[in-house]
């Protein structure tokens, strides 16, 4: 019983560590980028990734096939961000799409 209530209070403190750290990462997105992208980098191990040869495949938008030339992969990319710019929801520009994500 009393396990299982100190793993719950643990569970409960990591997750407001966690939204504290990712809400001061959306404040920095807005106001210091370098900071936001330092936080980036330091979460998802970017540093380590750029430093190494090494192939990262990725799914084709299907999400069944795998790419693993790094060329593919570099096109896979310049393709998503391709549509991305394209906004072809329009909601890149909408205020109110975005209100119930955002806090500030």
């Amino acid at each position: 019983m009393a396990g299982t209530i100190f793993r719950h209070a643990l569970c409960q403190v990591s997750q407001h560590i966690w939204k504290g750290k990712v809400q001061l990462a959306h404040h920095y997105l807005y106001t210091q980028h370098w900071q936001f992208w330092h936080w980036a980098a330091t979460i998802t191990l970017w540093k380590s990734i750029m430093s190494s040869n090494a192939v990262f495949p990725i799914y084709k938008p299907d999400g069944v096939t795998l790419i693993t030339d790094s060329q593919q992969i570099g096109q896979a990319w310049c393709s998503h961000y391709a549509m991305l710019a394209a906004d072809v929801t329009g909601c890149s520009c909408d205020q109110e799409y975005w209100q119930h994500i955002s806090e500030y």
